[in-house]
């Protein structure tokens, strides 16, 4: 189960990398918002 967790907010955070342009970071980066 823990490594399923993991994986499913891995995948989260590449699809918010993919979206919003952020770094891996719940923070987006400064001037950076958007690609």
């Amino acid at each position: 189960k823990r490594i399923m967790e993991a994986e499913s907010k891995l995948m989260k955070t590449i699809a918010r990398v993919g979206e919003d342009g952020y770094d891996g970071n719940d923070e987006p980066e400064p001037g950076n918002e958007k690609k």
